[in-house]
């Protein structure tokens, strides 16, 4: 039924047609999609990568246990495919989840449009609300947004665009994700040098909860990434994959029956767990050394004993050496451990993350290249502190890549910051305008920008003051004579000049200075200026022409 079922909802959304689209979901009934069962994590399936990016700075998390990534099937469906993780178990309610999420954006767009999560980070943060906001997109609410549409009509583009299969997700299809399972979700972002990170790395609520704390039962969602990190020059982390996070508890140690009369089976005990211990397959009960075996009871009841013949054939010969087994680089570790680098020439492996950054990795084997060829070694070294920092220190100096949504959401912020710059500067050079043409004083500048910004106009009151006003008007008065200067000269062959004498204000003789041209087949008459001059008669006004001081005709 599925994705076609996708289509059918999209085509309904896209035409308007919302009760069809309700009726559409009710026919469906797959309200129990969202819906949780009993699920064993433990058994699924780890990812690495993912598990060493999840930050420390994690708002809730369980007394005890160790975070841990699990493995989600990267096709474009990876948001939706981590949830049915968490709630079933495998991937087989991503699509059921996807209409869902659609339903929620598309017929709650208001709430979505104005959702607590901007408020709260532009208090944390001093960023804007409107410059916020479009991080949460992609590129299709972004496109309605930048046409001019409301924040309301961005999110119907997200839920129309979301209907379809395998389309990238966003911040707002996580909010919405929320909402449907009834459970707040906290989107982890790895620690990294980023601006909205505040945004991102977040508790997201559900717009209604199913528990009388809305907080309780949450669910983890990690940005993470499908493949290698970029450990090229000045790279930044962009994520490109969702992956769910749980807590497994660490492994408890193992219990050896040891002998009270053998100090040397007191050793034999197995070591305390550790954070490694979740990586490893439990192992079988150790074999007991150093114990009394004089008794029966000590035995085994299948070993054979040795004949006298047996004996001879065996005499001499002694078990080979541990360092005489030759280990060896198994290819399938690099699908465990993306960062490990095999060197077949030298026979030895390195990190690829702490070669890139040598200065944070210390004295790591992994620089110079180990010969441990152990699956230990490698997980030991992938939570080791050295790695931990390199990998860090390697994620702080990535770049973005254009093609990626966050990166898309990194620019669209900086834009937002550049255009609501840019609509404040133009009310400022308006006023200063009107200020001149008026001829009212420039002291009248701040005044009236405190009362455009008391009338509701978004604008701060930087430069409100009369110095700033008499640069602008000397900005604006050099442009409009650039741009008559520009007319004149390319677009016209017939001109014509007009002098009469005035004085100004102050009693100066001046010239008012007139110029007549044709524009687009049309004559136009345009003031070119007041100039000042010595004197007043025809030899003045023939000085002020042999000068150029007129500038704007063609010589």
């Amino acid at each position: 039924m599925f994705p076609g079922a996708l289509q059918i909802f999209q085509n309904a959304l896209q035409s308007g047609d919302q009760e069809s689209a309700k009726k559409f979901i009710r026919d469906l009934n797959i309200a129990w999609a969202s819906k949780s069962v009993e699920v064993d994590l433990a058994t699924l399936s780890k990812d690495n990568l993912s598990t060493s990016l999840v930050p420390e700075d994690i708002y809730s998390q369980p007394q005890a246990g160790i975070p841990v990534a699990l493995q989600a099937t990267g096709n474009g469906n990876c948001l939706y495919n981590s949830a049915s993780l968490i709630l079933c178990g495998n991937e087989q309610r991503s699509h059921y989840l996807r209409v869902l999420v659609a339903e929620e954006l598309y017929f709650n767009a208001e709430f979505y449009a104005n959702h607590e999560i901007f408020k709260v980070t532009e208090g944390h943060s001093g960023i804007p609300e409107s410059v916020l906001f479009p991080v949460a997109l992609s590129k299709d609410g972004d496109r309605i947004l930048t046409a001019g549409g409301s924040q309301a009509d961005a999110v119907k583009a997200e839920a129309i665009a979301g209907c379809k299969d395998k389309n990238w997700s966003c911040l707002l299809h996580l909010m919405a994700l929320a909402s449907v399972l009834r459970r707040p979700i906290h989107s982890l972002y790895p620690n990294v040098q980023f601006r909205f990170r505040i945004l991102l790395h977040n508790v997201l609520k559900p717009r209604l909860s199913a528990l009388n704390d809305e907080m309780a039962n949450p669910v983890h969602i990690l940005w993470s990434r499908g493949g290698n990190l970029d450990s090229g020059p000045q790279a930044w982390y962009v994520p490109n994959h969702f992956v769910p996070v749980t807590w497994l508890p660490p492994q408890a140690p193992e219990q050896v029956p040891v002998s009270t009369t053998s100090r040397e089976a007191n050793r034999s005990g197995s070591k305390q767990g550790s954070i490694l211990s979740f990586f490893k397959s439990s192992p079988g009960a150790p074999e007991l050394k150093g114990i009394d075996n004089s008794t029966d009871q000590s035995r085994s009841k299948t070993a054979e004993k040795r004949t006298a013949k047996r004996a001879e054939l065996d005499e001499g010969k002694q078990p080979p050496p541990k360092s005489a087994v030759k280990r060896k680089f198994l290819p399938h570790w690099k699908e465990e451990f993306p960062w490990v680098v095999f060197h077949e020439n030298l026979n030895n492996m390195t990190c690829e993350i702490c070669c890139s950054v040598p200065e944070l990795a210390g004295k790591s084997d992994f620089l110079t290249g180990s010969c441990t060829f152990k699956k230990e070694t490698l997980q030991k070294h992938g939570v080791s502190g050295p790695h931990l920092r390199a990998r860090d220190g390697l994620l702080a100096k990535q770049k973005p890549l254009k093609e990626a949504p966050i990166a898309q959401s990194l620019q669209k912020g900086k834009k937002a910051v550049e255009e609501q710059n840019r609509n404040e500067m133009a009310v400022k050079i308006n006023t200063a305008y009107f200020i001149e043409k008026e001829e009212l004083p420039f002291s009248k500048f701040g005044p009236i920008l405190s009362l455009q910004k008391k009338n509701g106009l978004n604008i701060n009151l930087t430069y409100a003051n009369d110095n700033s006003c008499a640069t602008l008007v000397s900005l604006v008065s050099s442009v409009i004579t650039d741009q008559l200067a520009s007319a004149v000269n390319d677009g016209s062959k017939y001109l014509s000049i007009m002098i009469d004498g005035a004085t100004d204000s102050s009693g100066i003789e001046n010239e008012t200075v007139h110029c007549r041209f044709v524009k687009d087949g049309q004559p136009v008459n345009r003031l070119v200026g007041h100039k000042p001059v010595a004197h007043g008669h025809a030899q003045g006004n023939f000085y002020l022409c042999k000068n150029r001081v007129i500038f704007c005709w063609p010589y």
